[in-house]
């Protein structure tokens, strides 16, 4: 008993925090589908969730989980002869990150990573092989990923001025989730949330941070804070990011105030147009022409 009770009082609390971490990301790093549409049932159904029908909640459910599979379906399609490997991971930050945001605005704003894709090339290098769009946008490198995020995002662009158009038009329950859902996933997917968290300089984050990172393996994943993809891009492709940015966001402001689904895209195209150039001109060129290394 003495031996008992000094290893129990040896053991770290954060020990057993991690470790109870671990076990629960392994086993649902498993079901990455299903758990994703069991919160992302709970989350679009947030505030009337204790009044909302038992039917309501599993038709929803069965709507996201058929998505979630149909669209990974989609992309594998899409990307299966550019040696790239997509696959859909659970991500215990992301659901952490989700469940804070989701009761901190009171059910407003739904976090969805379910584009997050992990990428994987089968090959060192891909071929270029300049045959369609997506061969031109395809690169060898860091931008490779980056270039596939961007293709995943604007194709998913185009399904959600559809799925918008349609709930406009039809009063359909199904219509409605898919919109709401897709609206989220759009918006989650441009957000570096990653680079937020990095940013932070709380001591109490550090030293969590400095400790989980020992645990980076065990957790699977390999990241440290929550992200859905859209710092990859900024990596890859800064300049692309940040016209994607300014045009998906004024996109989704448009068709959040119920703007025509014609109108919102020709206007976030010129209005994207006219910003980055903007930005092009008084910021990266002025910074190239200002530069001592010629």
């Amino acid at each position: 008993m003495p031996i008992l009770r000094e290893s129990i009082s040896s053991l770290n609390p954060l020990d057993l925090i991690s470790n109870f971490i671990i076990s629960i990301d392994k086993y649902l790093s498993k079901r990455p589908s299903i758990v994703s549409a069991i919160f992302l049932t709970i989350f679009l159904n947030y505030k009337n969730f204790l009044n909302t029908p038992l039917d309501t909640l599993l038709y929803t459910f069965i709507t996201i989980f058929l998505f979630i599979k149909i669209i990974k379906k989609f992309y594998d399609n899409i990307f299966e002869k550019y040696a790239a490997k997509l696959n859909y991971s659970f991500n215990m930050k992301n659901l952490i990150l989700g469940l804070f945001l989701i009761i901190w605005t009171n059910g407003y704003f739904v976090f969805s990573d379910i584009l997050n894709y992990r990428i994987k090339f089968r090959a060192k290098e891909i071929p270029y092989l300049n045959k369609n769009f997506f061969d031109k946008m395809i690169r060898v490198g860091l931008k490779s990923e980056a270039d596939i995020r961007l293709i995943i995002i604007y194709v998913f662009l185009f399904i959600t001025g559809i799925f918008y158009s349609l709930n406009s038009i039809y009063s359909f329950f199904i219509f409605d989730v898919l919109y709401k859902l897709s609206f989220f996933t759009l918006l989650n997917s441009i957000i570096p949330f990653s680079s937020f968290f990095a940013l932070l300089n709380l001591d109490i984050l550090g030293k969590y941070n400095r400790y989980i990172s020992n645990k980076r393996k065990s957790l699977g994943n390999g990241y440290m804070y929550p992200e859905t993809g859209a710092m990859r891009i900024f990596l890859g492709s800064r300049r692309r990011y940040i016209f994607s940015v300014i045009f998906i966001s004024s996109f989704l402001i448009l068709i959040r105030y119920n703007a025509n689904i014609y109108d919102s895209y020709f206007t976030s195209a010129i209005f994207a147009i006219i910003i980055f150039a903007f930005y092009l001109t008084n910021v990266e060129f002025d910074s190239i022409k200002k530069s001592v290394v010629k």
